[in-house]
């Protein structure tokens, strides 16, 4: 894939999504909806491999408390990882588990 070019991230993620990229990705970036929201899971994990630190971040989803709706959050998990080598950074976002293709 084109680093410099990267699509946006689709509005519904399906398992198996994966999407490199050289902008770091925020949660306010993913997409929910009213009823749910991504929340991180733990904390931010870094770690070293060879001359490269990747952070790791896992997310899931849960309710929105500021709606009021009674419908049920997917049960989605998601993957990020942003990795940082010499003068490159770059992302790579992995859904486990979202909607089946």
């Amino acid at each position: 894939k084109d680093f410099i070019y990267c699509s946006p991230i689709p509005e519904v993620l399906h398992t198996g999504y994966s999407r490199f990229s050289l902008q770091a990705v925020h949660v306010e970036d993913l997409p929910k909806e009213s009823h749910w929201i991504w929340r991180q899971c733990n904390a931010k994990i870094a770690t070293q491999v060879g001359d490269a630190t990747v952070v790791i971040q896992k997310f899931n989803t849960r309710s929105n408390k500021q709606c009021s709706s009674n419908l049920t959050r997917p049960s989605f998990k998601l993957w990020n990882l942003r990795v940082y080598q010499k003068n490159v950074a770059f992302t790579f976002l992995y859904c486990e588990k979202g909607l089946c293709p």
